[in-house]
């Protein structure tokens, strides 16, 4: 029973997180246009076409913006609610792109960094489902590397709808090309965790913690979530050191969680 609650509360504080999450038909959409392909856009145009947005009036050609700079520039000149939610950056293959052009897409996530715009990429061919944070974006990727991405992605669906073992074969499948090992063990770990082996999610999260342990924010993820398996174990001693040692890396461990180990009589 406490399990179920637990699981409720978890749900409800994911939901609220997502609506507060930045919202690409809100935001600014754009299309990286490379030079190789500027004859299809006519006039020998190439850079960051704008597209059409929610709340975004455009006039009768939709602008292409040559620089990172004017693209930055250009943004911070539209309404608020674009602003919250962020730049959508899609791209093309990656051998349209010289090397300047490469570089422009790190000068980009610079500039947002430093003025905390929240930036998103995608390759063309992976739309509607392939958006990912700035941070874990190479325009450079190979196609390997790419296509390990959607088999994760469809791993995540799998264990959504609680087909665990469809989770786990396909974590398992992006281990052999991911440049994330670290994240998939984890998933890979959480899933076995869902099913109930123990033993092999905690053998995940172990090794996850382990590649990349001076990456704070994802370690202390992991303490959060082995945690949760330690508790799902029914090792409630481990489960509360685990908590710990999250809050100290600065998580913020669901209320659920802690009141569920208060009543196994662990607490501050």
């Amino acid at each position: 029973m406490k399990k179920i609650v637990i699981l409720s509360l978890a749900f409800f504080f994911i939901c609220s997180m997502l609506n507060a999450a930045p919202k690409r038909e809100n935001g600014l959409s754009v299309h990286f246009a490379p030079k190789s392909a500027a004859g299809a856009l006519g006039a020998g145009k190439s850079g960051f076409m704008v597209s059409q947005t929610k709340n975004l009036k455009l006039p009768s050609e939709r602008p292409i913006l040559d620089t990172p700079e004017k693209l930055i520039e250009y943004f911070l000149n539209q309404p608020q609610e674009i602003r919250e939610n962020g730049l959508w950056v899609i791209t093309t293959n990656p051998k349209a792109y010289s090397a300047d052009e490469m570089k422009s897409t790190e000068v980009l996530k610079s500039l947002c960094r430093q003025k905390n715009i929240p930036l998103f990429f995608c390759r063309g061919m992976e739309l509607p489902n392939g958006w990912v944070e700035a941070d874990k974006f190479n325009l450079a990727e190979s196609d390997n590397i790419i296509n390990a991405r959607a088999i994760e992605r469809e791993a995540n669906d799998a264990d959504s709808r609680g087909d665990y073992d469809k989770a786990i074969k396909l974590y398992t499948q992006a281990l052999e090309t991911t440049p994330n090992p670290a994240y998939v063990l984890h998933d890979r770990g959480m899933a076995y965790d869902h099913k109930g082996q123990f033993d092999k999610a905690l053998s995940d999260l172990n090794k996850a913690m382990e590649i990349d342990p001076n990456e704070k924010d994802f370690i202390a993820q992991c303490y959060n979530d082995r945690g949760n398996i330690y508790y799902d174990a029914g090792q409630y001693e481990k489960s509360w050191q685990d908590v710990q040692k999250a809050m100290e890396l600065g998580y913020k461990v669901h209320p659920g969680f802690i009141a569920a180990l208060k009543s196994k009589g662990y607490s501050k």
